[in-house]
């Protein structure tokens, strides 16, 4: 956690933690997706779950990719100050949406 600014040391740890549960829940997907499917009636309603799955496994990797970027971004010295306009992101948005990178105006 080198470079990190104090006061983020909370969120920090809290993106690190949320990382690691969604690398679980995305390993676990991938897991399921693995196994052989039956066949017959039931390879129909298995088609749908998988889509399901497959929408599910694309939200985490998005959620984890803006996750591993505000980790950089903490890292770096960079959290917290909008990459639009470069004017401080208010901590009450940065506590709701800890991994945004804009502003509430630039968000708009």
């Amino acid at each position: 956690m080198s470079g990190e600014r104090e006061e983020y040391k909370n969120i920090y740890d809290d993106l690190v933690n949320r990382s690691k549960e969604l690398q679980k829940k995305l390993n676990r997907i991938n897991e399921s997706q693995r196994k052989t499917h039956s066949r017959g009636e039931d390879q129909a309603i298995e088609r749908e779950n998988d889509e399901i799955v497959d929408s599910l496994g694309e939200n985490i990797r998005k959620e984890l990719n803006l996750i591993d970027n505000a980790i950089v971004r903490i890292e770096n010295g960079t959290y917290g100050t909008c990459s639009e306009c470069g004017e401080q992101i208010s901590p009450k948005r940065l506590e709701a949406l800890p991994y945004t990178e804009l502003c509430i105006d630039c968000a708009s």
